[in-house]
This record gives C-alpha cells, structure tokens and sequence, in this order.
C-alpha cells in the first residue's frame, strides 16, 4: 500500500471511530480506543477545560501528565485538537515553558519543507476542583503514524514508507540543529496531504548550541518505542532493523558496547538502560531552562495567548 492511500484508509477509520464516540452517551468517555489509563467523560471535559464553543468529542491519546481530546468549534466549525496538561506538582512555568517551545520549534522547522509543527490557537490555565490545569488548542493532524501502523502494520512496503518518514525527521531535525526529545510514532502525524507533523513539545529543544549534543536522543527514543510489547511495535522495530534506520552512540553506550542488530528482533526492552536516556532527558531539560528565554508576556501563567 502506497503511504498517501494508507493515510487515506486510517482517515476513514479514525473519523468513523470518531463518529460512533459521539453517538456515545456524553458521559461514557472513549470505549472504543482503549487508552493505558481511562480517559476523561468528553462533557466533563467541555465543561471543566474549554470556552469558546469548543466542544470535545473525540479521545486522541494520553500519557501521565496529559490528555488529548478532539473537539470542535460549534455544529460545523473546525477541528482541534484539546491537550489537557496536569500541572500538579510541576514547576510553575512549565506549561508557558511548553507552549513557548513549540511556537520555537514551529519557526526553526518553518523551512524544513514537509516536516511541520501545529500551528497553536489558544493557551490558557484553569483551576479544576483544587488542581491546575493548562490547555492548550492546536491544529489537529488528521493521524498519527502509530494509528496508522495500527492498521496496517503488517504490510511490507507501507513500513519501508514510514521508515522512510521517521529517517527523513531524524536528518531534517538534525539539519535544522533541534532535538524533539520524546520522538515515537505517537507524536509524528500527517494531515491528508500528506505532510508530516510532529507534536507533544515537552522535552524539544532547538536553536541552541547544545542541541548536537543531543542529537541521538531521537534516534534512541524511536528504538525503545519499538521494543514495547505487542504485534504493532513489533513489526515496527523489524521494520527500523530491516529498512536501516540509524543507531547511535547512545544505544552503544546502553549496552555498553556496540552490539549488531539483527532481524530477529532479539534486543529486548531490558537491554536498554533507561537511565541512559532519562538521563539524556533531564540535561535537555537543564539545557532548555537555561536556553529558552520567554518574552515577558508567558512569564505570566495567565497571559499565554500572545
């Protein structure tokens, strides 16, 4: 299957997915796309997070501190995508340091051709029954790779394209002196052209002189999302170790040693040390706190949307 037909499949699959959720009672949340942990009622959530006219009808995914919800503007209006980020326990400017590292990261790849970053709507924090909370509005892509995989992860000629993809992000982030730091085929996406987005900006970190020290962070984070247990991840680390997606010198420092990878698919999640790679993290954090400036505006948790 050609990448632009795949696209087109998965499309119709998710938006077939996202029709039935809203055929749902308002309150049953996603019963559909089962996440790691059960995500919030989508009235809840148009009620506790959004203005506007938003209204969330669709679970996107979610992680520890955060969720993302598709929601839309009225009867007709646009789609978006919702992310809902926990901020308990968080320094405090972590989601203006979030939101400000995306609209980075969305310049310094302005000229990188196909490899883009949504464009941000709106940003603002909100307190929730004693917990703050940042919500952020973007321009939703219209699939991630790990939902097309999803589908059609068994087909051979498909994977050689999405390889083909995740090497082309590696080198253009590269090129463009920036490390995405949380890279997975969760957060690369295309919209129906064809174009690829890459979201979820937590841990990226570009025009700073430190980037390239860095730059295996990506290229580690794409192995040890391909070694998770399940068929979809296992035909992707065959699909990085057949159509050469690159190393590096942290995956050799992980195993303390170079290691040949076969097409056995024999490197399990255990070889590799995860301290390496929050370690690698927490220094892009550092790098970033002590790199990334914010205009006076997003000093203040209240004004994001400048």
């Amino acid at each position: 299957m050609r990448l632009h037909d795949a696209i087109r499949s998965t499309v119709d699959r998710v938006t077939a997915s996202r029709a039935q959720q809203r055929r749902l009672p308002p309150s049953a949340g996603s019963k559909l796309k089962i996440p790691r942990h059960r995500p919030r009622p989508f009235d809840q959530v148009t009620a506790d997070f959004l203005e506007d006219g938003l209204c969330a009808y669709g679970y996107i995914t979610g992680g520890a501190r955060g969720e993302v919800f598709a929601a839309r503007r009225g009867l007709d209006g646009e789609d978006v995508a919702v992310k809902i980020v926990d901020r308990t326990g968080c320094a405090p400017d972590d989601f203006a340091r979030e939101v400000h590292a995306q609209r980075r990261m969305r310049a310094a790849l302005a000229e990188s051709g196909d490899l883009r970053v949504p464009d941000i709507h709106d940003a603002w924090t909100v307190n929730v029954r004693g917990r703050s909370f940042g919500v952020l509005v973007m321009e939703r892509v219209a699939c991630t790779v790990h939902e097309m995989l999803f589908y059609h992860h068994a087909d051979p000629r498909l994977m050689r394209s999405i390889v083909g993809t995740l090497k082309d992000v590696v080198e253009r982030l590269q090129h463009a002196s920036a490390v995405h730091g949380d890279l997975h085929t969760g957060n690369v996406g295309f919209d129906e052209q064809g174009r690829v987005f890459l979201m979820d900006h937590e841990y990226s970190l570009c025009e700073s002189q430190r980037a390239s020290d860095f730059a295996g962070v990506d290229v580690l984070c794409m192995w040890r999302h391909s070694l998770v247990p399940g068929s979809t991840y296992t035909s992707l680390n065959i699909g990085l170790l057949e159509n050469d997606f690159p190393g590096s010198a942290l995956l050799e420092a992980a195993f303390g040693q170079p290691r040949p990878m076969s097409g056995s698919s024999d490197i399990g999640v255990h070889d590799i040390d995860q301290r390496v790679l929050f370690d690698a993290l927490r220094r892009i954090r550092g790098v970033q706190r002590r790199t990334v400036r914010f205009p006076p505006p997003l000093r203040d948790l209240h004004d994001l949307r400048r």
